[in-house]
């Protein structure tokens, strides 16, 4: 493999990775939310 195709796709690996990041924290802030609520619920459940 050459160089050029080597830097283009680690360009191209290093796009992906910021948009897969970026869209693992959007789906973790949303499941954070709804963990949270599902465990306040748990806990308050179980404390009573």
């Amino acid at each position: 493999m050459s160089l050029y195709c080597s830097q283009i796709l680690s360009h191209a690996n290093c796009i992906a990775d910021k948009a897969l990041r970026r869209m693992a924290l959007r789906l973790s802030g949303l499941h954070n939310t709804g963990a949270q609520r599902s465990f306040n619920y748990s806990t308050e459940t179980f404390s009573k």
